[in-house]
């Protein structure tokens, strides 16, 4: 188990999970930061259903020591503590107050699951899952650049059209941007990818996650 406190790597990581079978199927649970009983018969039955299984804490504080030592014993691939804010001029609300709604933003964004594994206690959290996934499709385009909608774009164009969805057929569609690196991963709902690019229209490195659906 990897504890984890910011998303700088967690490409790299996601990587090494998928690395030997693109099929391997990710679950996600996020968590407050005292961890329950039911968190806990979640975690052992994610454990029989998908081959990795990511716990994040999506309070507004960091996991207690038993939180940790009880997840030190379930063993989960990774877990993701309180995401150290890195800006404070970006808010988002999903309409609850236990919970840190930009983390869980970050967090189910950055892992792209192939299932979210929610305990009924967790009302809260089941709310901000569902507000998360009827208002946006993978990232609200709000907080995209210009240089990102522009390669968003292009993705979704080559969705529409035709032609067989591939690395090839990907890449092909990005003939304006030198692509860094590219992840992927398909699942029963679709083909996802992360691709890093350089553009002309930005100076930074784009990170960019999209889902192709079946």
């Amino acid at each position: 188990m990897e504890i984890i406190n910011n998303l700088t790597n967690i490409n790299q990581l996601l990587a090494k999970f998928i690395e030997q079978d693109e099929y391997t199927s990710i679950g996600y649970i996020p968590i407050l930061n005292s961890i329950t009983a039911s968190d806990i018969i979640t975690i052992k039955k994610a454990h029989k259903l998908l081959d990795i299984i990511i716990v994040q804490n999506v309070s507004e504080y960091k996991l207690d020591d038993f939180s940790k030592k009880t997840l030190g014993q379930l063993n989960p691939h990774l877990v993701i503590d309180f995401i150290d804010q890195e800006s404070s001029d970006m808010h988002i609300s999903l309409n609850t107050n236990i919970i840190n709604s930009l983390n869980l933003m970050k967090g189910i964004l950055a892992v792209l699951p192939s299932s979210v594994f929610i305990t009924p206690e967790n009302f809260e959290i089941f709310k901000a899952i569902n507000t998360l996934e009827s208002t946006f499709i993978l990232t609200p385009e709000n907080l995209r650049s210009f240089a990102e909608l522009e390669v968003i774009k292009s993705l979704q164009s080559l969705e529409k059209s035709k032609i067989e969805i591939s690395k090839g057929s990907i890449l092909k569609s990005l003939n304006d941007c030198q692509v860094i690196s590219f992840q992927q991963l398909k699942t029963d709902l679709g083909l996802y990818i992360n691709i890093k690019v350089k553009s002309d229209l930005a100076e930074n490195i784009l990170d960019i996650s999209y889902c192709f659906k079946q």
